[in-house]
Parts: structure tokens; C-alpha cells; sequence
């Protein structure tokens, strides 16, 4: 109807290096996959209808410091003319799959500060990034219209089952401590050490900050308890309920502010 927001339907697609002239740069050996991966998009779009689509991926390869994981997308589908048809856009800050999802849908919403959010799909290379992906969904509250996408099973890496050994460990760590958002001091590392980019890494996100300074600030919250909170309760409280009571308000107010600026159309 006439003066109602449009409906958008939006397929992250998350990166796993750098692409340009024909060289592939990343940390993983499957490049024939991650090729197949990035022209795989259009047909997932085709199928599911998605109108929108974000590719999402910082700058991780020293060799390209310069180029995003998300930009270098377009340099693959110059070469396999498998361009979706679809309003694209493009994340380039995230450094993993939690930001993959958070960071993309604000580039969504930047881009598209009107629209109603139907569907949130996201798309792996990886079937064994399913559990970690529908986690992270409920943990954000999209879990009802998130829809998962892989490209290929585990034996098909060049590590063949220690890709999913490893997939595994990461996600008891996960598990361990509720930390579906990746927020934690070993997540945080991981996210320095494969930070490559020119600009200083603590204004990777700058932009996105300013934009959308209320749910950082929840979303930082997260990344800590201090003392004078766990004070705030009665001293004969056991610690770890406490701590988890603590954590669990926490991600209660992150969703909810994630929802309202984010989620929720402008």
C-alpha cells in the first residue's frame, strides 16, 4: 500500500579472504571452494528470493591491506559473470561471524533506514558454521526469521575432519560461557590479530559507532562484569548466579536496543 515501508528480504554472505587478479590471499587453503562459495550466492538468492544482499568481511591479508573480504567479492564476479540480482551492499568491518551478522545487518539498515526486515539469511561456505550461526541468532533474538545456507560439507576442506575439530572446540568454548556474540578477551584477540588494514584497528568501526552508538554501548557492556555491579547484589548470592544474572540483563539489553535501531525501521 501506498506510504507503507517496503519489505526486504537480506542474505549475508560472509568472507574467508581477499581476491584480486586472479590470487585468492587467505588463511585457509580452500580457494577452489571460496570461488564456487561467492558464485553460489546468486543461485541462493534466486531460490529464496532474497531482494537484498550484504557481503560482509574487514580487511584481513596483509598482502591486500587495502581490499576487504567484502569488496573482493566483486572482483570474483567480474571473473565468473555470476552477479546476483539483488540490491547490494557491503560490510567491510567485520573480522568474524558474530560481526559478519551484526555489522551487516547495520550496513543494511544504513543503506536502508525505512524498510521492514522480513527474512535474515546468512550463507557459508561451511554446513559445520550451522550451529554456531543459529546460536548467534537466538543470542541477537532473530532466531524466528534467521534461515542458514552452506556451500559445502566438512570433508570436502583440505584439513578434512580437523576443519570441524576445530569448529567443534570453538563452539564448547561457546557453550562455556554463553558467549554466542563473540565478545570475550580470546575472541577479541583473534579479531586483532587478523585485523590487516591500514587504519589503526580501534577505528575499524568508527562510522558504525557513531551511527549506532546505543547498541555499542550495550554491546561493549558485554565484553566485561566490573566489581561495583556484582556489589549491587547481596554479598550472600552465590557468585556465579550472580554473575550470570548479571550477563543475562546484559544480553536482555542488548537485544533490545539491537532491535529498536537496528532491527526496527527508522
Amino acid at each position: 500500500m501506498p506510504g507503507e515501508p517496503e519489505e526486504i528480504s537480506v542474505l549475508i554472505v560472509g568472507g574467508q579472504g581477499t581476491y584480486r587478479d586472479g590470487h585468492y590471499y587467505t588463511e585457509f587453503p580452500d580457494r577452489d571452494l571460496a570461488i564456487q562459495h561467492c558464485a553460489g550466492t546468486k543461485r541462493i538468492v534466486d531460490e529464496n528470493f532474497f531482494t537484498h544482499v550484504v557481503f560482509s568481511g574487514g580487511f584481513t591479508q596483509a598482502q591486500t591491506p587495502e581490499l576487504s573480504e567484502a569488496k573482493s567479492f566483486l572482483n570474483m564476479w567480474t571473473e565468473t559473470q555470476t552477479k546476483p540480482i539483488a540490491s547490494i551492499f557491503y560490510d567491510e568491518v567485520a573480522l568474524d561471524s558474530a560481526e559478519n551478522v551484526i555489522f551487516g545487518l547495520m550496513a543494511l539498515r544504513l543503506a536502508e533506514p525505512k524498510a521492514k526486515i522480513r527474512r535474515i539469511g546468512f550463507y557459508s561456505l561451511w554446513q559445520f558454521k550451522k550451529q554456531r550461526m543459529n546460536s548467534l541468532a537466538k543470542a541477537l533474538g532473530i532466531e524466528n526469521q534467521f534461515y542458514f545456507y552452506f556451500f559445502a560439507l566438512a570433508e570436502l576442506a583440505n584439513a578434512g575432519r580437523l576443519a570441524q575439530e576445530g569448529e567443534e572446540k570453538q563452539l564448547a568454548s561457546m557453550a562455556a560461557t554463553g558467549d554466542y556474540l563473540l565478545r570475550g578477551k580470546e575472541w577479541e584477540e583473534k579479531r586483532r590479530n587478523r585485523y590487516k588494514g591500514d587504519d589503526p584497528y580501534d577505528t575499524r568501526d568508527k562510522k558504525l559507532r557513531e551511527r549506532f552508538e546505543k547498541v555499542f554501548d550495550a554491546l561493549d557492556g558485554l565484553q566485561k562484569t566490573t566489581v561495583s555491579e556484582v556489589r549491587a547484589y547481596a554479598q550472600d548470592r552465590d557468585a556465579n548466579e550472580v554473575l550470570n544474572e548479571i550477563r543475562k540483563q546484559k544480553l536482555d539489553r542488548f537485544r533490545a536496543v539491537f532491535a529498536q535501531h537496528v532491527l526496527l525501521a527508522g
